[in-house]
């Protein structure tokens, strides 16, 4: 147990800096926060309000009368099609994070994320000029080549400018930001519900998806260049800038000292390192990280989130709901799924990740078993209180998935990997969280078609086997500077330590 005045050390090293050796010597600093850094971390975070708008429109589109008229989706095949709207946006997806990742290390964090907002512009015109369903499903992969670069680079620079001790809470705002996407257009898909004109209802919400691009295109011109990105192409006298921009006080600037000389140090450990994404699963020093990314991305998708958020409608109508009242339902969904997430990133850095996903996934699991003895028993028949329960249950799983997984994956995957290899990380994670969803939701329709309930199994399996290999190889690492964390999966570090975390360490140092 710790004296009085071991406290009171403890506390003076979490004001100011207590002790600062060079040349590989331990520093300990916390940095005071800056709003200016908030501020940076929420204007980049737009881009995925952008990046949930294009994913979660489909769903409020394919039940509106006007679309399904327009793009004669009442017909036999009307499952295929409506399975080829959101196959083709992940499969294009997929393609979209491997670009964003060359783009990010090409041209910068910043250029890089505008050249995203440009795409997002033209494939939301594209979207609301199709003709026909031909047309709709081939635009669909151009939106998703676009809009899911966001998922990649938005945790990607958030990370690289977030103070360490409020990482987890700062590149949580991603999810956040996510779902406050998805609740601008299930709630527009609300709205023009109403408009009975077929040639402008369904059409006005991607265009106001498109203003969402806008919009952050405009606020990420304010922001700085990552740092981290700026000393790897050797531009050191601009990244110390950066660096006292977000982090520096005016009256100290011993973080900003101490953060450029690691940062500076880290890169040119790892700078004679080119790493191919063959080499990331080969070498023992990538591979554990390397496969964690592809872990939490395929992960994340395997309790079926995707698929009951875009599918929501139809999950509503066979427990009795009316079209308005599926398009409500939606709507509430996503403003619950927001409400939970802005209250789980508070809890990132308090509890760390890997406890709360694993939790999530056992949350998940539990409710699903509810929600498909419901399912099982009910659908289709004409018992309310059974069709209320399973509504219920799916706005419980809403809950507890928003509590755990909107956020935390999206800063664990952004902090595991090195300098030179994060933006590969991060792709290699969304990339399988693509192809996963994919898999998954291309062909649902056809699946509670053909077996009904029983496709809720596959989730009902897939969760715990991902809960239990994430608690099993996952380390924490809440609390940590991201060249520090290289330290838990071996890295050699150039300064050992530039944040106080372990108390007893402190007194230990200061006794010495």
């Amino acid at each position: 147990m710790a004296t009085r005045q071991e406290k009171n050390d403890i506390d003076l090293a979490k004001d100011e800096v207590v002790e600062s050796e060079f040349g590989g010597q331990a520093a300990y600093y916390v940095p005071k926060t800056k709003m200016r850094n908030v501020w940076y971390v929420l204007m980049v975070g737009t881009g995925q309000i952008a990046g949930g708008g294009a994913n979660a429109v489909i769903a409020t589109t394919l039940a509106q009368p006007t679309f399904v008229s327009k793009m004669s989706l009442d017909g036999p095949n009307s499952n295929s099609l409506m399975g080829g709207t959101n196959g083709s946006f992940y499969a294009g997806g997929f393609f979209g994070v491997f670009f964003a990742a060359w783009a990010c290390d090409t041209f910068g964090r910043r250029k890089a994320m505008w050249l995203t907002g440009v795409l997002n512009i033209i494939s939301c015109i594209l979207c609301a000029s199709s003709v026909n369903i031909g047309m709709f499903i081939a635009v669909r992969f151009i939106a998703g080549f676009a809009a899911c670069q966001y998922v990649m680079q938005t945790p990607l620079y958030q990370s690289e400018i977030a103070p360490p001790h409020l990482r987890g809470l700062l590149v949580g705002t991603f999810g956040i930001f996510n779902v406050l996407g998805y609740n601008i257009a299930n709630w527009s898909g609300v709205g023009f519900y109403h408009v009975k004109d077929s040639n402008i209802a369904w059409r006005m919400i991607f265009v106001m998806v498109g203003g969402l691009a806008i919009i952050n295109m405009i606020l990420v011109y304010f922001c700085p260049e990552s740092p981290r990105w700026l000393v790897m192409k050797n531009r050191q006298a601009e990244a110390e800038q950066v660096i006292r921009l977000i982090h520096g006080d005016s009256g100290d600037d011993t973080f900003v000292k101490l953060e450029t000389i690691q940062i500076e140090r880290q890169v040119a450990t790892e700078r004679e390192l080119n790493v191919s994404y063959i080499q990331m699963f080969a070498d023992k020093r990538w591979r554990r990280r390397t496969l964690l990314c592809c872990l939490i991305g395929t992960v994340g998708q395997s309790t079926g989130v995707l698929v009951i958020n875009n599918y929501g409608p139809y999950f509503y109508s066979i427990l009795g709901m009316s079209t308005l009242q599926q398009l409500y339902l939606a709507g509430g969904y996503v403003l619950l799924s927001l409400t939970v997430a802005t209250i789980g990133a508070f809890g990132i850095d308090k509890l760390g990740r890997i406890k709360i996903m694993v939790c999530g996934i056992a949350g998940q699991v539990v409710i699903l078993c509810i929600e498909t003895a419901i399912v099982a028993q009910y659908a289709g028949t004409a018992n309310r209180s059974a069709n209320i329960a399973g509504i219920w249950a799916f706005f419980m799983y809403c809950a507890v998935y928003g509590l755990t997984w909107d956020c935390t994956p999206y800063v664990y995957v952004s902090e595991i990997m090195p300098s030179h290899l994060r933006a590969k990380g991060v792709t290699l994670s969304i990339g399988c969280l693509y192809l996963s969803v994919c898999a998954l939701i291309t062909g649902a329709l056809y699946a509670f078609g053909d077996i009904g309930w029983k496709y809720f199994l596959v989730f009902i399996c897939a969760g715990p086997v991902g809960a239990l290999l994430i608690w099993l190889y996952g380390p924490e690492t809440k609390g940590k500077t991201l060249e520090e964390i290289g330290g838990i999966f071996g890295d050699e570090l150039a300064i050992p330590e530039l944040h106080a975390t372990d108390e007893s360490h402190i007194t230990q140092k200061r006794a010495a």
